[in-house]
């Protein structure tokens, strides 16, 4: 359910009591107090200031840095508040409560064996302390649950009001789809700590898992009765009922927290959102419209209606940013205001509007980082790469960790031709911004694109041992896990996504994938299905079913799979499409035809049925309909870098290498990390043209896969090397794609030739042989044949 966030192997902060200061400095004892009571009461920004000052005053006193640690980790700081537990921990290897924490981190992030030697410590000092059999249940839980459930029982006889223990029994009983269990647990750890939010809030969860929703409904409802004032206990019975269809109750839910908090303008937002979303955009609107009236000072409310406005094409949310100007003038609101209205004018092409607008911001704060990154695109657009440089490296370092300045950042190095200044910008992204996931995940995906999949699993490591749960490095960490062929791994890492994340589909639908590949369809056919069920959209998963039943040849219930589908939503083109694909498996080109003719009129936008018509073309060997109908595509999608890419492919197919070159350099203009346009033009412009500008572009392209795992990117920058003459860089690039994929007789044929000519001829002869024994054949296969009677 997507109004639950509790962590299920999760760290919580213990209070500390403070002993006695004994000979400690007064002072540095006061600091430590204030800081305690201001983390106590939640104000962080004084806390950090009071336990700076109690570590300027002794920079070697484990409890401060201890506190510290507690802070950061209150701020989700988590690499932080390990660095704080960790330099506790060496100060003073007495301090449980700090080599708990550090244990507890090192579990989390899948380091066993720390854990397990931190845990002995503890225990070495104490063999009963409660932190320590905290610590040694999380380890036991992601090792082996079975004895997790029973020491963590233990644990809870010993002592019921251990909370982490309950919350941490009761998830083991869950993922186990032991619901009952689960509930039991959370009631007796409720009746130990009545007033404890977060076993209300599992035990709500639990219910709605378990689809008791009555008892579900019931628990959020004590929830609130805890804390009548607390708004986000609302916000949790109201999106409970808005994800039941039982809207009006959810209406009421969100007006109740108006009548609690008048003058906070979040329960007019979410009241609004929610209209927007379920009911319409004109009770939004309404609900917006009064909002303001009551409270025309809350400038939210203005920059809701104008979003409202925007999302619908209104036009209308041009004058409420106008207003607001005009009613703020050169505050932050009236600068947030031009800026919005910039960004409208850029899309609208009126980049002069545009300019000047933001001129205006910046002449009146030279900080407005928003400004500045507009100004970056618009240089970008413009092709002033030195420009939008400048831009986007101001905001990156006023604001290290803005995900987005750092990517365009790095984007325009790309583009400026500048590959190695675009993998820094995106390393420092990791190490100036250390708990931000996007940093992580796009300088992953980078190091992906240029064939670096070992450093870019390396970088989602990193992110999983602070953020354990990370939805997008749990999905690419199990992309990761295919690729190595561990299959193990795999499972483990989609059943951490399916656990934690029940309501989406990814982790069904990656599960799916699986068996599907292990051509365990009926299994796969279970996974996707429950992932269409999660799904807002009928892809991926409706692709994936139909697959299934291609692969088992089974049309009859692919095309009733689809036709089903098709009654549900008649107006949806994705059915229509894939039903196109079956009828193309079934060589009935004229039904195929008609049937992606049908998406194509419903979603004309859509670039999968243009490469459907395009198959058809290409079944019949048609391929001038088949060029015809990419470029169709290209006028409406004129960005799609995978249209082109099939475009280029058929161009290569016809030996019309000119215009395949061309498409290639099109992409790469759109996407200057797209591996495989670069690969694809590399080796083109070194085999085909060969002339000196054309390699040394060539080289320019390939030079990125140097340090690349892929055997075939290298072998592409090892061949360059060997026609530009440089022996000593191609042999041993080409020596290691042999060592990937000797079994590839051009790969041989590569190696051989860099071998003649470096003058080795016993090497060359090797090699060459290997390459022609196969009897497969490759581009330069005659040549191999001469040279080796030349030798």
């Amino acid at each position: 359910m997507k109004f639950f966030k509790p962590g299920l192997i999760s760290a919580i902060c213990l209070t500390i009591a403070l002993s006695g200061c004994g000979g400690e400095d007064a002072r540095k004892a006061a600091f430590l107090e204030k800081g305690k009571a201001y983390l106590a009461e939640g104000n962080y920004d004084k806390a950090k200031v009071e336990l700076k000052n109690v570590l300027q005053i002794d920079p070697k006193f484990a409890e401060g840095y201890y506190t510290m640690g507690l802070l950061e980790e209150k701020r989700q700081n988590l690499r932080r508040a390990f660095a704080n537990y960790r330099k506790a921990a060496e100060l003073d290897p007495t301090h449980i409560k700090a080599q708990a924490k550090v244990g507890r981190f090192y579990a989390i992030g899948g380091d066993m064996e720390k854990a397990q030697e931190t845990l002995d410590a503890i225990f070495a000092i104490d063999p009963a302390s409660m932190d320590g059999k905290l610590l040694k249940m999380i380890i036991l839980a992601r090792t082996d649950e079975k004895k997790a459930i029973d020491y963590t029982n233990s644990i809870i006889s010993e002592d019921p009001t251990q909370i982490d223990a309950v919350r941490m029994l009761a998830m083991l009983y869950t993922k186990n789809k032991d619901n009952d269990k689960a509930i039991s647990v959370l009631k007796k750890g409720i009746e130990a700590q009545p007033k404890e939010r977060m076993l209300w809030m599992q035990l709500a969860e639990t219910y709605a898992r378990a689809d008791d929703f009555k008892n579900a409904e019931a628990t959020l409802k004590n929830i609130i009765n805890l804390d009548p004032e607390n708004i986000s206990s609302y916000i949790n019975l109201a999106s409970f009922y808005a994800q039941r269809d039982e809207l009006d109750k959810a209406e009421e839910t969100f007006r109740k927290i108006i009548s609690i908090a008048p003058e906070n303008e979040k329960g007019y937002l979410l009241l609004a959102e929610f209209q927007a979303r379920r009911r319409s955009v004109s009770e939004a609107e309404k609900t917006l419209i009064s909002a303001i009236e009551k409270n025309p000072d809350i400038y939210s409310l203005r920059f809701s209606l104008a979003k409202l406005y925007r999302a619908t094409k209104s036009g209308k949310e041009t004058d409420v940013y106008n207003e607001i100007i005009n009613r703020s003038g050169f505050e932050p609101e009236g600068l947030k205001a031009r800026n919005e209205l910039a960004k409208i004018a850029m899309g609208n092409e009126d980049i002069k509007g545009a300019t000047k607008l933001i001129k205006e911001v910046l002449d009146a704060n030279p900080r407005d980082n928003t400004a500045w990154l507009l100004k970056g695109k618009i240089a970008l657009a413009q092709k002033d790469y030195n420009g939008a440089i400048s831009a986007f490296r101001t905001v990156v370092k006023e604001q290290p960790d803005l995900v987005e300045a750092v990517q365009l950042l790095a984007f325009t190095h790309l583009k400026n031709n500048e590959p190695e200044l675009a993998e820094e910008v995106l390393r420092r992204g990791v190490e100036n911004a250390p708990e931000t996931p996007g940093m992580y995940i796009n300088y992953a995906r980078h190091l992906q694109n240029t064939g670096k999949t070992e450093e870019a699993e390396k970088e989602i490591d990193k992110l999983l041992q602070i953020k354990p749960r990370q939805l997008e490095a749990l999905k690419m960490k199990a992309k990761f896990a295919v690729a190595r062929k561990d299959m193990d791994d795999f499972k483990g890492i989609i059943e951490t996504i399916k656990t934690t994340y029940p309501g989406i589909p990814d982790g069904y639908q990656q599960m799916g994938d699986y068996h599907a590949a292990n051509k365990q369809y009926e299994k796969a056919l279970k996974e996707y299905e429950t992932a269409l069920k999660h799904s807002k959209s009928l892809l991926p998963s409706l692709a994936s079913i139909t697959k299934v039943y291609l692969a088992q040849k089974q049309f009859d219930k692919a095309i009733a799979r689809l036709n089903e589908a098709i009654n549900k939503q008649p107006e949806n083109a994705i059915p229509f499409e894939l039903l196109g694909e079956v009828y193309i498996a079934q060589k009935k080109l004229a039904k195929a035809e008609k049937s992606i003719r049908k998406a194509m009129e419903l979603n004309p936008k859509w670039p999968l049925p243009y490469s459907g018509l395009a198959t058809i073309y290409l079944t019949q060997k048609n391929m001038d309909g088949a060029i015809r109908t990419y470029k169709q595509a290209l006028e409406i999608l004129p960005n799609d870098t995978q249209i082109m890419a099939k475009l280029a492919q058929i161009y290569e197919r016809q030996h019309d290498y000119k215009n395949a070159m061309k498409v290639y350099e099109n992409i790469l203009d759109i996407d200057p990390e797209n591996a495989l346009a670069a690969n694809n033009l590399a080796v083109m412009l070194a085999d085909k043209a060969g002339d000196p500008a054309s390699l040394q572009r060539a080289k320019e392209l390939a030079t990125r896969f140097e340090k690349s795992s892929n055997p075939g990117f290298l072998d592409t920058i090892g061949w360059i090397y060997y026609k530009t003459g440089e022996m000593e860089k191609a042999i041993p690039i080409l020596e290691k794609v042999v060592q990937k994929a000797g079994n590839i007789p051009v790969f041989q044929y590569h190696l051989g030739m860099a071998y003649h000519k470096s003058g080795d001829r016993e090497a060359a002869k090797l090699h060459l042989n290997k390459a022609l024994e196969s009897g497969s054949k490759f581009q330069g296969r005659e040549e191999a044949k001469q040279i080796l009677k030349d030798l």
